[in-house]
């Protein structure tokens, strides 16, 4: 019996005399160093935080002094088109598409951007609301009990970016909430390290973490009546879901040959949590698919590709393509909803086929230098949550998110 452990997120100091990349670099308020390690550029990514990125990985240059910072940056023109039907899928690192209705080209130009003041900022557009659940992939350590999302950190606690699984460090939805946005977002994000969906369906690997069920419950407890903190409406809020992989990985070995069989009871538990949210108000929802976890060095050290690679990642196969299915019926069902998938899968896969072509030494490699593809054994790094950022921001691309 195989059953993948999910590794919790450890803090990770951001206080030092050079900051490794993907670590903060400045912004109001921030007191640590302003420094980069040699290879890192410090890099603008709002007034309140600028972040240390691999050269490869940024168009923006940033200089930036104890008292004011200078940003200019440039991007690329992106044709993006999005389906409510089907997965995303990418052959660049630069161009993503699916089949759709409508075909939407995004450019901007160069900009440039100073910044001085060190008082509290003053909300320049009404946010919209974005409410998150999932697993370590997504988690930042979110509190519902303690300070809200606010113009000064959209995340509200911990300070940005939070504590993901590979420390003090940026995963997706902290680059998108912050970076690849089209309007201000206030982000509740429910996710816990270790989740699944239901724990009377897969056991989390300690009986302490919050499954979706759960997260869906403080949800509902604390947010979905509309509080004054949070006046979310149907219209400005966007739910999304990142969730599976620990109930894959919890159940495939059970019967690997018929794996589909457990299916049906995790989807019907999925998509019943998925239509609280749509009974509470909700209307536009993202659903990212597991990604290629089969081929992460922690499943590379259990045995033998035949023997644990390949019927997890025909496990996994199975989960991808049921929850478009599944979907696609809640589309149908529901009056008024707009959905977006996002296919990690792919995007991960690419870039292990390719490591070097994405700035990564390898497809095996883990640890804290800024080259490797997996954090830890079990988790993309910060550098591989840059894509799945940047690709999430062209999937929702004229959705005003």
């Amino acid at each position: 019996m195989v059953r993948l452990v999910t590794i919790l997120a450890a803090t990770a100091s951001l206080l030092g005399t050079a900051q490794a990349c993907w670590e903060q670099c400045g912004g109001i308020g921030w007191t640590g160093s302003t420094a980069c390690s040699d290879t890192c550029v410090c890099t603008y990514q709002n007034d309140w935080y600028y972040q240390c990125l691999p050269p490869s990985t940024t168009t923006t240059t940033t200089s930036k002094t104890s008292s004011s910072s200078s940003k200019t940056s440039s991007t690329t023109t992106t044709t993006k088109s999005s389906s409510t039907t089907t997965t995303t899928k990418s052959s660049t690192t630069t161009t993503k598409s699916s089949t759709t209705t409508t075909t939407t080209t995004k450019s901007s130009s160069s900009t440039s951007k100073s910044s001085t003041t060190t008082s509290t900022p003053v909300p320049t557009a009404t946010p919209k609301y974005w409410f998150s659940f999932g697993d370590s992939y997504t988690q930042t350590y979110f509190d519902i009990t303690s300070t809200k999302p606010n113009d000064a950190n959209p995340f509200g606690n911990p300070v940005y970016p939070g504590y993901t699984a590979c420390g003090a460090v940026t995963n997706w939805i902290d680059e998108v909430i912050v970076t690849y946005n089209e309007s201000q977002i206030y982000a509740y994000n429910f996710a816990y390290g270790g989740a699944t969906i239901d724990a009377t369906i897969v056991a989390p690997y300690i009986s302490t973490v919050l499954s979706m069920t759960d997260q869906m419950n403080e949800f509902l407890n604390n947010v979905a009546s509309h509080p004054s903190y949070a006046p979310w409406t149907s219209a400005n809020s966007m739910f999304s879901f990142f969730i599976g992989i620990n109930d894959v990985s919890g159940t495939w070995y059970q019967d690997w040959g018929n794996w589909t069989a457990y299916t049906p009871t995790l989807m019907n538990a999925y998509f019943a949590l998925v239509q609280k949210a749509y009974d509470a108000g909700g209307r536009n929802f993202l659903f990212v698919n597991v990604p290629a976890v089969e081929r992460s060095p922690y499943v590379a050290s259990l045995g033998s590709a035949d023997d644990v690679a390949t019927p997890l990642g025909l496990a996994i196969a199975g989960y991808n393509a049921e929850l478009i299915n599944r979907v696609n019926a809640f589309k149908a069902a529901n009056s008024g909803v707009k959905t977006w998938i996002y296919d990690s899968y792919t995007r991960l896969d690419q870039i292990l086929d390719s490591p070097t072509s994405y700035g990564f030494q390898d497809a095996t490699s883990y640890g804290s230098a800024t080259n490797l593809a997996w954090c830890n054994d079990f988790h993309v790094s910060p550098g591989v949550h840059h894509y799945f950022a940047q690709d999430v921001g062209a999937v929702l691309a004229g959705s005003g998110f």
